[in-house]
């Protein structure tokens, strides 16, 4: 999918968070609250939730820019999701899992982290994914 597909889609299912020039009735009907994006590099993840103009319930627009930055070269790659609040699935290398869960812990501040098999909280029930994934989601 491309730069400008992704970003086009992200902000229809974030409609609530990022159009704010939209009435809250046209946010409302365009936003998703189940929805996982394509697997994208991490740069492409924080670009995208980096559009989210003042944060999400405890989720700041910076949120991804700041894991990203702190590990640029670890060849991370990311789902996007909505689940209700702000989600994302991070496929990390295993040489890099353990520095990444430490600093995701500490710096995040994420209501769930989950190592998982699944998608899930999608209208039409959880669907396997390639692999394993850490999910994050805020509240």
């Amino acid at each position: 999918m491309s730069t400008q597909t992704n970003t086009a889609t992200f902000r229809e299912v974030y409609a609530d968070a990022v159009e704010s020039k939209l009435s809250k009735e046209t946010q409302s009907k365009l936003r998703s609250l189940h929805w996982h994006g394509p697997r994208v590099s991490l740069a492409e993840a924080a670009r995208l939730f980096s559009l989210i103009e003042e944060g999400y319930n405890e989720f700041r627009p910076d949120t991804i820019t700041r894991l990203h930055a702190e590990f640029p070269d670890a060849g991370i790659e990311a789902t996007p999701a909505r689940e209700g609040s702000v989600a994302i699935y991070l496929y990390i290398p295993d040489e890099f899992k353990d520095r990444v869960l430490a600093f995701i812990q500490e710096h995040l501040v994420a209501d769930e982290i989950d190592t998982v098999t699944k998608f899930t909280c999608l209208a039409d029930g959880e669907t396997e994914m390639e692999g394993k994934a850490l999910r994050v989601w805020w509240d």
